[in-house]
């Protein structure tokens, strides 16, 4: 399903230089943790929470919503905007 969570190596000075070795692109990260199924369910889930969440509320207010929700999926692009841990330390040095 996925390649497991580590994209930048403990080792690198990269990681050692942004404090995590965790991508800053939120589907590229859930993409490598759970594969492309996980990808495609983590998408189609918040469509749907979205659609099922904005279907009662007046049309305005709705797109409102359904704005905010987009803006949010594009700051995930470049910001861990679901969940991101502290990067594991190495038990050498």
């Amino acid at each position: 399903m996925g390649a497991g969570k580590i994209i930048i190596p403990l080792s690198a000075p990269l990681a050692r230089l942004i404090g995590t070795n965790a991508a800053h692109d939120e589907y590229l990260r859930i993409g490598t943790e759970g594969g492309v199924l996980g990808l495609g369910l983590l998408l189609g889930l918040m469509l749907l929470w979205v659609a099922r969440g904005t279907a009662l509320l007046p049309a305005r207010q709705a797109w409102l919503m359904r704005l905010i929700f987009i803006a949010f999926a594009v700051q995930s692009l470049t910001d861990n905007t679901l969940i991101a841990g502290p990067p594991r330390r190495s038990s050498c040095g």
